[in-house]
């Protein structure tokens, strides 16, 4: 049976949050790891993000490598990472997981012990706001094609 990402459903592969350059929640949509180093990684995005930040006054919003979009969104002390194929549908993930994540969790963040699996629980969260996207995109399609058969 293919995976939703060899079938082509997805559009997002991987969501990080990252604090002080260290991944701690990582949700992948597809079994298949994207980076063999994921802390490497994200401390390598994070150091983009500042030193474009304090040495060029510029923000880093996407790099893009190969077919995929890495979408880096910084909310207060966190960073968000949504990797996929689509910038715009990541953008707008980075922004709602981002959001959401600092809700739930923003209050314990300066007193966090270092345990990533404190977060877990944000995993069901971040698994709704993908299938909601999903589910509004697939109706817009479906809306549009039954549009275009009619005229």
């Amino acid at each position: 049976m293919l995976s939703w990402l060899e079938a082509g459903f997805f559009l997002i592969q991987e969501v990080w949050i990252v604090k002080d350059g260290v991944p701690i929640f990582q949700h992948r949509e597809d079994s298949q790891k994207l980076f063999k180093n994921p802390t490497l990684t994200a401390g390598l995005l994070s150091a983009m993000l500042q030193v474009a930040k304090s040495e060029l006054n510029e923000r880093v919003h996407t790099i893009k490598i190969g077919s995929l979009q890495i979408v880096l969104k910084e909310f207060g002390g966190i960073i968000t990472i949504t990797i996929g194929d689509d910038e715009n549908e990541a953008k707008i993930l980075a922004e709602r997981a981002g959001s959401e994540f600092l809700k739930i969790y923003g209050s314990s963040l300066d007193s966090w012990d270092g345990d990533v699996k404190a977060f877990e629980s944000f995993r069901s969260h971040l698994i709704n706001l993908i299938r909601r996207r999903e589910i509004y995109r697939a109706e817009l399609e479906n809306d549009l094609k039954s549009i275009l058969t009619e005229s």
